[in-house]
């Protein structure tokens, strides 16, 4: 399958049905009168998707209060509101860390994403709104399960040791996207009007490489082609999943003595600049090494950094193996020791800085985002 060259470096989208931060901007007032029936409908909708723990209300404490009067506003509606005024202040640490957010606007057909002081607002007016799609939980899309379990679980670990967002709640429904066949998930999860973040990763085994062919690049041609508001991609700069395990969630899962020569040699690379490139599941050979192409010339200079003097020549890739690759199961295990952590006691996320740690922290902070929800409101 051919790679796409992408030259303006790995950049963050994302695709993922999951609980969303509304903001009701003041200009909404304005449909009160211009609108009033719609407004009713999008209101009683919206409180009905906050009491049963689907997404977060933010807004000024005086619109809301304004809304609040609004001809016609059920009593459980009214009660719902109520409360969000009450909370409002609380919830300012949530709207802050929220880099993405719904702001709901008068207008006519609007339904635009922009940039805004270091933020994306999804700008929406209520005549945009049709059906109750968007008010369900959004779809987190990703190649399979377990690479949901794995990051849902890393980033519900990273928002509890975060002062700010301790404690928040999060609600989505985890699309597996089955692998290949992602991109064309995503394609048809664009089509509705749910709120969908989709997180792949670049398949890239050495920098500045082309994105993969099957998954990474035709996302990020989606986006490029047929991009929509409600809709978002995260590309992670790694070659796989695996390459954002930290070792000591391994020796974890997997209840190591950590003096396992194997796990020596993975805590050894993942200190070096090539860890996120490096193709964990797969054997690596002297003939990895050679030849002039862009990737064998990136990997000649690290060869040092593995095992074993180079084969005399011909090189026997059969039996030829310089590095033991970590089993199929592991980000299995790994998914589900964070997961298990979650309702015990909580696993510690290492210390560490680099090219890791930003990739967590674009999972966690796009989950937050997309994700963000309050608990039931009788």
């Amino acid at each position: 399958m051919k790679k796409v060259s992408l030259s303006i470096g790995l950049m963050a989208f994302s695709t993922l049905e999951v609980h969303m931060l509304f903001y009701l901007d003041a200009s909404l007032l304005e449909d009160i009168t211009v609108r009033p029936v719609q407004l009713l409908e999008f209101l009683e909708n919206l409180c009905s998707a906050r009491r049963n723990g689907r997404h977060l209300i933010f807004a000024d404490k005086s619109t809301i209060e304004q809304l609040m009067k609004l001809p016609g506003l059920s009593p459980r509606a009214h009660r719902t509101l109520s409360v969000v005024v009450r909370r409002i202040r609380g919830k300012l640490p949530i709207f802050q860390a929220c880099r993405v957010f719904i702001r709901v606007v008068h207008g006519d057909r609007m339904l635009t994403k922009n940039a805004v002081g270091g933020k994306t607002e999804i700008f929406i007016s209520i005549d945009m709104i049709n059906g109750d799609e968007l008010f369900a939980k959004p779809k987190l899309l990703v190649e399979n399960r377990t690479d949901g379990e794995f990051y849902t679980a890393l980033a519900k670990l990273l928002i509890d040791q975060q002062r700010s967002t301790k404690g928040l709640m999060l609600a989505y429904e985890l699309v597996g996207g089955g692998g290949s066949q992602t991109p064309r998930e995503y394609e048809a999860l664009k089509l509705t009007e749910y709120l969908v973040y989709c997180i792949v990763d670049a398949d890239v085994d050495f920098p500045k490489a082309p994105l993969g062919g099957n998954t990474a690049a035709p996302v990020f041609n989606s986006e490029l082609k047929t991009p929509k508001a409600t809709a978002d991609a995260l590309i992670l700069n790694c070659y796989s999943a695996e390459n954002l395990i930290h070792p000591l969630m391994i020796k974890s899962a997997l209840n190591l003595m950590g003096t396992e020569s194997w796990y020596l040699e993975i805590e050894k690379f993942f200190e070096l600049d090539f860890w996120q490139f490096l193709a964990l599941k797969a054997r690596k050979t002297c003939i990895d090494f050679e030849g002039v192409s862009e990737k064998n010339k990136y990997w000649a200079i690290y060869r040092p950094s593995f095992a074993g003097l180079p084969c005399p020549p011909p090189c026997v890739k059969d039996k030829c193996s310089i590095f033991t690759p970590l089993k199929n199961t592991t980000l299995i295990k790994v998914a589900d020791y964070l997961n298990n952590s979650l309702n015990g006691v909580p696993f510690r996320i290492p210390d560490c800085q680099g090219h890791v740690r930003n990739e967590w922290e674009k999972i966690k902070d796009g989950i937050i985002s997309w994700a963000c929800s309050g608990g039931r409101i009788a």
